[in-house]
């Protein structure tokens, strides 16, 4: 019996090495900040993966990376586009380019999931939970006023769209 307890302790004291196919990234959990998210427009991002707290807490519970990876990261890359371009939108050149590459994950995200429209429409309504974010955000689409959708999304066929997600996707 000692030595199952001594073997068992020794295994406690040892390295762990894990072998992994993907890329592991191990991050502070992320919890949904309340109030305090509300009150600029960045909000709160605290393990600073481009993706404000509050809406990642939302997409990794309605769209869980165990059962619905590539949906769950299609979000996330639409939302840290989406975040880029409105607190850049004072800056009219940053916040057009960060706005195509919004799009362009909307298309990765389209690619993805068959009925895209109630997922970003519920995206988008939690996205842009104050009047300063509103604001921003229509201040962002003001700049493509009068110019048609971008050419690097004309470009490629509707059953391709999945180059524009930034990771290996696919169809949920």
């Amino acid at each position: 019996m000692k030595v199952i307890k001594l073997f068992l302790i020794m295994m406690t004291l040892l390295p762990l090495t894990v072998v992994a196919k993907e890329k592991v990234t191990i991050s502070r959990v992320v919890v949904d900040p309340g109030e305090a998210g509300m009150k600029t427009l960045e909000g709160i991002d605290v393990d600073q993966d481009g993706v404000r707290d509050d809406i990642q807490v939302w997409i990794d519970s309605e769209y869980p990376i165990e059962t619905r990876p590539s949906t769950n990261r299609a979000l996330k890359q639409y939302s840290k586009y989406m975040q880029l371009a409105i607190v850049n939108y004072l800056d009219v050149e940053t916040s057009r380019n960060f706005k195509i590459k919004n799009l362009e994950s909307f298309s990765c995200l389209s690619w993805v999931v068959k009925n895209v429209t109630p997922i970003y429409k519920n995206h988008d309504s939690k996205f842009l939970n104050t009047k300063e974010r509103i604001r921003a955000e229509l201040k962002a689409e003001s700049y493509f006023n009068g110019l048609s959708r971008p050419q690097s999304i004309k470009s490629i066929p509707l059953d391709q769209r999945n180059v524009f997600c930034e990771f290996e996707a696919s169809k949920e």
